[in-house]
Parts: structure tokens; sequence; C-alpha cells
């Protein structure tokens, strides 16, 4: 039996970090949801590396990054305010985010 999540994304989005200050394995997985079963959203920001959560690395972000991570923030939220919150996991390209920023 696997264990359950802590953080439950309803929408979700990754983009690249700034390869000036990241490798380029690096991403960030930008979301909206719900954390251990509080009926309260949450926005949450978790690097990844190498296709995996570094769930014990806080997130550093280089200027342009935290500016583009804040409005997507904004588009994430009108998506998330919008949705069916028994949905989980749904994602935004990076594509389709780049377009809306």
């Amino acid at each position: 039996m696997g264990r359950k999540r802590v953080f439950e994304p309803v929408v979700t989005t990754m983009i690249a970090a700034d390869r000036a200050n990241h490798a380029e394995c690096i991403f960030f997985k930008v979301s909206y949801g719900f954390e251990l079963d509080n009926p309260n959203a949450v926005f949450k920001v978790q690097m990844v590396g190498d296709g995996y959560i570094k769930g014990r690395q806080a997130p550093s972000y280089g200027d342009n990054d935290f500016d583009k991570i804040i409005k997507i923030r904004e588009i994430l939220k009108q998506r998330f305010e919008s949705m069916d919150k028994r949905l989980r996991d749904i994602e935004i390209s990076e594509e389709e985010i780049e377009q809306l920023l």
C-alpha cells in the first residue's frame, strides 16, 4: 500500500528554471491544491530535478524565475477557482502558460 500524498494538486504546471542559476534538469512545479485533507487551498512551488520532486530542498529562484512564478500563480488561481475541486493533477502545459503570460 502506498503512502498518502501530503499535497494533492488540483491544477499544476511545470516551468524550466533559469539556466543561469540551475542545471538543465531543474524545473519548478507550480500548483494550486490541498494539503493533508485541509479544505483550504494552498499555492505550492516545488523544485523538480531529473523528474523527481526535491521534497526536502527549498526552491531557490533567480529574479526572472520569481517574477514568472508570481504571474503563473494568478493564472493557476483563476483556473483553480473555476474548476471542480474533486479533480486532481490537471496539468497546464508550459506552452499554454507562456501564451497566457
